[in-house]
């Protein structure tokens, strides 16, 4: 009697292999070769002719958890991320021509005759007058990137800045260079050094409402394709000091303004100021916050931009309707009639303006892949 080399168990004489566990007997370590280039043998019976077998779907838990980032509607915008420095650098270049020939433009309407050409002296006034929403509109723009741009750090405030500067440098020099005549460089130095100085003041009392929700509501811009920010902080230690350190400095030049750079003017530079950052503080909240909650909330929807495109008009078309009423009482003929009427129209066109080219590239850069998204997405 032989014994199973694997579980011991007695095997009767001649079995190959053991009827308990299949094992070897003990001392039999014989291997059957095998030939490689042999074709393995055929399967006997009705199952070598057989279908294959379907089997059947995998439940829940035999499939793999699948990345957010995956899933994207890929066909409801162009592309992932790119193309957005295309939108940048056309919105950079835009404010750098616009700021160079302000001032020239400017320098039309003041020489035109309106008695004798009044219609050419109104389309000059009419495109003075679009200046001044484009110059709030590079303001908006650099202030947003400096708050909701998605980089961290260094490169979001040394590209806002940069940009800042670039502006500025246009503006002043179209304005030294078209009133040379008027201003005297020491004059334009220190009209530059008051611009400059309340502008961080003003990029604070725009930014507050901002903060405001990212801290609150965790707002932020990102890529659609970008799975959810969990628990990630919408305001990281870095962001609070960067905030802090602009609230500081913009509170510093304010000081400096008042009390060593106007004797006697800073009173009403401080009045100015308060007005000028409260307009911009509430501008934020009923114009900038309903733009980028139409032109960047992912999904798309048409009644977001109606709702804004009606925030922004029904208001400046009560305010046309009531000046229209004042100049056809006021006016005492045809052509004035048409300036009063063509004056009261323009208030129109500048919130048009800038309505447009605020929703317009911030639509483009949704188009390129980036979105609005606050904490519970």
């Amino acid at each position: 009697m032989a014994r199973c080399r694997q579980c011991g168990s007695e095997m009767d004489a001649g079995a190959a292999v053991c009827t308990a566990c299949g094992g070897l007997p003990e001392g039999d370590l014989t291997v059957t070769p095998v030939d490689s280039n042999e074709a393995p043998p055929a399967v006997a019976g009705p199952h070598r002719d057989a279908p294959p077998v379907v089997s059947d779907p995998p439940t829940s838990d035999e499939v793999s958890p699948v990345v957010p980032h995956q899933i994207v509607a890929c066909h409801e915008y162009d592309a992932p991320p790119r193309n957005v420095h295309r939108v940048l650098v056309t919105v950079v270049l835009v404010g750098a021509v616009a700021n160079l020939v302000r001032f020239p433009v400017f320098g039309l309407v003041d020489e035109m005759d309106f008695e004798s050409d009044p219609i050419k002296g109104l389309a000059i006034m009419t495109a003075a007058s679009l200046f001044y929403p484009l110059l709030l509109l590079e303001f908006t723009a650099v202030s947003l990137w400096l708050v909701l741009a998605p980089l961290r750090g260094i490169p979001r405030i040394g590209v806002g800045l940069a940009v800042a500067l670039l502006w500025l440098g246009c503006f002043f020099l179209s304005a030294l260079l078209s009133l040379s005549e008027y201003v005297d460089m020491e004059s334009g130095f220190v009209i530059i050094l008051i611009t400059v100085s309340c502008l961080p003041a003003l990029f604070v009392a725009f930014a507050i409402p901002l903060w405001l929700l990212i801290a609150c509501f965790g707002w932020r811009i990102e890529p659609i394709a970008r799975s959810s920010a969990g628990d990630r902080p919408s305001l990281t230690i870095l962001d609070i000091m960067i905030v802090t350190a602009v609230i500081a400095v913009a509170l510093g030049l304010v000081r400096f303004l008042a009390v060593t750079a106007l004797d006697g003017w800073g009173g009403l530079i401080m009045g100015m100021l308060f007005m000028y950052g409260l307009f911009v503080t509430i501008g934020t909240v009923l114009s900038v916050v309903p733009c980028l909650w139409a032109g960047l909330r992912w999904p798309p929807a048409k009644y977001r931009l109606l709702l804004v495109i009606g925030l922004h008009l029904v208001p400046t078309l009560l305010y046309v309707a009531l000046a229209t009423s004042l100049a056809v009482h006021a006016s005492e003929g045809f052509e004035q009639l048409l300036a009063l009427l063509w004056t009261a129209s323009l208030p129109l066109l500048c919130v048009g303006l800038y309505l447009t080219m605020l929703l317009v590239p911030l639509i483009a850069i949704r188009r390129c892949g980036y979105c609005l998204r606050w904490r519970s997405e």
